[in-house]
């Protein structure tokens, strides 16, 4: 008898315990957007933080990750943008004092200016120059 309450007693706390592994959500990582330094992705930086989670999942080379499709199911998919996120628009930014070294030491919308720095540079997160104006406010009245 004793024997018999022992058994039912385990069974009942493994059944238990599996049930509340099952329930628990899967904690996944975060999905990030591409960083300031994104343009060193590939050749500087590998990064996820650098690169974004898009970039960094479908590099050939993972080393917390075995596959692509493994990276991109770890990690939260990318949230739709908000009407709010929307209508807040980046703001439009003139030539900065280091102006002069934009395209040779620099790409940075800081340095370059707006208008340069959609004309000229390939911005992941933007994808067209019109996409990155369309993403920013008007120029200021000359």
């Amino acid at each position: 008898m004793k024997f018999n309450v022992i058994i039912f007693a385990s069974a009942l706390s493994l059944t238990h315990g599996i049930s509340q592994n099952a329930s628990a959500p899967e904690k996944k990582l975060p999905w990030l957007e591409p960083g300031v330094f994104s343009h060193e992705c590939g050749a500087m930086s590998s990064s996820e933080r650098d690169c974004g989670t898009k970039t960094y999942c479908e590099m050939f080379y993972q080393p917390k990750f075995k596959t692509t499709k493994e990276c991109f199911s770890a990690h939260n998919s990318p949230s739709a943008p908000s009407p709010l996120a929307a209508e807040k628009k980046l703001p439009w930014l003139e030539p900065g004092v280091f102006s002069h070294e934009c395209g040779a030491m620099s790409s940075s919308e800081r340095d370059c200016g707006t208008k340069t720095y959609c004309e000229t540079f390939y911005q992941p997160k933007f994808g067209t120059k019109e996409d990155c104006f369309s993403a920013h406010d008007s120029p200021p009245a000359q």
